[in-house]
């Protein structure tokens, strides 16, 4: 039963997000752009999140910051960071 119900909700989800993406690409590919226009490569963001379990996942999302740091080396406040292109995204 419970199988089923992990299949089911398999195939709920990519009935979804299937039209979803191929729907939102355009919009997708147009903030990549932007991104790498504004604020030069890497375009996406990865971070290490925990997940179901505790399992650890690879968040990916579009990079809106940049690295910029201090005369110390120290990250900048957040808000010297963000570069217009970041704050539309």
């Amino acid at each position: 039963m419970k199988q089923r119900r992990q299949i089911g909700k398999r195939v709920f989800d990519l009935a979804l997000t299937l039209p979803a993406l191929v729907l939102l690409s355009p919009f997708i590919v147009l903030a990549a752009v932007l991104a790498g226009i504004g604020m030069g490569p890497p375009v996406f963001f990865r971070q290490l999140r925990p997940g179901l379990l505790g399992q650890p996942f690879t968040l990916i999302k579009f990079r809106t910051m940049t690295d910029a740091r201090d005369t110390e080396g120290k990250l900048k406040p957040d808000v010297e960071r963000m570069p217009p292109v970041g704050r539309f995204l």
